[in-house]
C-alpha cells in the first residue's frame, strides 16, 4: 500500500522540477535538512550560490496567516543568522510567497501606517505572491507540479522573475491581480449564465429581481431572447462583480483586525459544498459582521437589486477560486496607492458606462494636488471612489 504524501513528499518532488526547469537560467535546489522546524525545507541555488530557503505548507493553509507569517518570519530570522540567506519563500503548493532582508530606506504608505504595527526587516520582494497551482485542494495533487504544463510554465515564470529581483530589477504584480479577479468574476459569470436564465424563464421572483435591475440602469426591456440573454449576463456580472468586491474589501480589512480574520477562517470552512442558499447565507452574515465589527461601511456591505439574486450553483466554482485567492495576500503590508488601483482596475467597462464612473489617473491626480495645496488644511471629494485623491494628498 503506498504511503500518503505529505510536504515532504511536494519537496521531492518540486526539487525535481526545480532542476529540470531552472538549469538553463542558474537555478537548481537540494533538500535542507537542518531546519528551526526540524522538517525538510528547500534549499534554492542560483549559479552555484545559496540564495534562498522555501518552505512547504500544505494548500488549505493561506498565506495571509497571519500566525503563518509569524513563524515564517522567525524562522527566516535563523536562515539569516546561521546560513545567511536574504531570501525567505513561503509556499502552499497554490501560491508563493518570498521575502527580503531589507530594511526599508523609502517607506511606502501601507494599512500598517495607520493602526500603528511594527514593520520587519524581512519584507516582501512583491507586493502579491506568485501563481504556482491555484487550482490544487490538497497534498494529494502533488504530482501536478511535474506532470501539469502549465504548473510547469508558472513554476519557470516564477524563477525568471526570481531572476530579475536577483539583477536588481522590481516586480508590480498588480495587474497580474487584476487580471486574475477579473477572469474568475467572467468565468463565473459564462459558466452560471445557462442556469439563470433556466431560472428566469421558471421564477418569478427571479423575472421580477430582473425588471426591477433593468428598470434602476434606465435600460430598453428585451426585445428578443438575444437581448434577454445579454442582459441576463450583464446582470450576473455586475453580482459577481459586487460581491467579489465586498468579498475583497473585507479581506483587506480582516487584514489588519483578528477578530475579522478568524470570524472569516471560521466560515470558510462551511463553503464546501456547492448550495448557493449556503454559500449566500455564509457570506451575507460576514458582510453584516464587518458592519457591526468596523461600526462603518454600510454602504459597501448594503444590499442593492443584483444583491438579491440568488447565487446559481455553476457560478460558485470560480467565486470559491477568487475567494481563496484575495485571501492569500496580507493586504496590510501593500501599498495604500496599489490598492486603490486594484479597486479601479476591477470596473468592467459596461459598468463603468452604467453608473458614469471614471477614474482619474494618479499622475494627474498629483498634478492637480501640486497646484491646488499650497499648505496643509481641510480637502473634500464628496466622489471619492477607491480615496485615489485622498490618499495621495495626505501622502503629499
Amino acid at each position: 500500500m503506498a504511503e500518503k504524501p505529505t510536504e515532504d513528499t511536494y519537496v521531492a518532488e518540486l526539487i525535481s522540477v526545480i532542476n529540470q526547469v531552472g538549469s538553463s537560467i542558474g537555478f537548481n535546489a537540494e533538500f535542507n535538512w537542518k531546519s528551526p522546524s526540524g522538517k525538510p525545507d528547500i534549499k534554492l541555488f542560483y549559479k552555484g550560490k545559496p540564495i534562498a530557503i522555501l518552505e512547504v505548507k500544505r494548500p488549505e493553509i493561506p498565506l495571509s496567516d497571519p500566525k503563518l507569517n509569524q513563524q515564517a518570519l522567525h524562522y527566516a530570522d535563523w536562515y539569516k543568522k546561521n546560513l545567511d540567506m536574504s531570501f525567505y519563500g513561503l509556499h502552499n503548493m497554490r501560491y508563493l510567497k518570498l521575502f527580503r532582508y531589507a530594511i526599508r530606506r523609502k517607506q511606502q504608505r501601507t494599512m500598517l501606517d495607520y493602526v500603528g504595527k511594527r514593520r520587519e526587516p524581512w519584507v516582501p520582494v512583491s507586493d502579491f505572491p506568485f501563481q504556482i497551482m491555484p487550482w490544487v485542494n490538497s497534498i494529494e495533487d502533488y504530482k501536478q507540479i511535474s506532470v501539469n504544463r502549465q504548473a510547469v510554465q508558472n513554476l519557470e515564470q516564477f524563477l525568471l522573475q526570481f531572476k530579475e529581483i536577483l539583477e536588481g530589477k522590481t516586480l508590480d504584480l498588480s495587474r497580474e491581480v487584476i487580471e486574475t479577479i477579473k477572469r474568475y468574476v467572467m468565468d463565473g459569470a459564462r459558466k452560471g449564465l445557462g442556469r439563470l436564465e433556466n431560472a428566469y424563464k421558471t421564477n418569478l421572483a427571479i423575472r421580477q429581481i430582473f425588471e426591477n435591475w433593468v428598470k434602476e440602469r434606465g435600460l430598453e426591456k428585451p426585445r428578443n431572447d438575444n437581448e434577454l440573454r445579454r442582459l441576463l449576463e450583464l446582470m450576473l456580472k455586475e453580482q459577481l462583480y459586487t460581491f467579489s468586491m465586498k468579498v475583497l474589501f473585507y479581506i483587506v480589512l480582516q487584514s489588519i483586525d483578528t477578530e475579522m480574520a478568524t470570524k472569516l477562517k471560521e466560515n470558510l470552512v462551511n463553503i464546501g459544498p456547492s448550495d448557493p442558499e449556503i454559500f449566500k447565507k455564509v457570506f451575507d452574515s460576514l458582510f453584516e459582521y464587518a458592519i457591526q465589527r468596523m461600526g462603518d461601511f454600510e454602504e459597501v456591505f448594503g444590499t442593492n437589486t443584483t444583491d438579491k439574486l440568488p447565487f446559481v450553483e455553476p457560478s460558485l466554482p470560480s467565486v470559491k477560486e477568487l475567494i481563496f485567492y484575495t485571501n492569500q495576500i496580507r493586504w496590510s503590508e501593500i501599498n495604500i496607492d496599489i490598492i486603490g488601483r486594484i479597486f479601479e482596475g476591477l470596473i468592467y467597462g459596461e459598468r463603468r458606462h452604467l453608473l458614469g464612473q471614471h477614474y482619474t489617473d494618479t499622475k494627474i491626480v498629483d498634478l492637480i494636488l501640486s497646484a491646488t495645496l499650497d499648505e496643509p488644511g481641510l480637502l473634500l471629494d464628496p466622489a471619492c471612489g477607491s480615496g485615489t485623491f485622498l490618499v495621495r494628498a495626505l501622502n503629499y
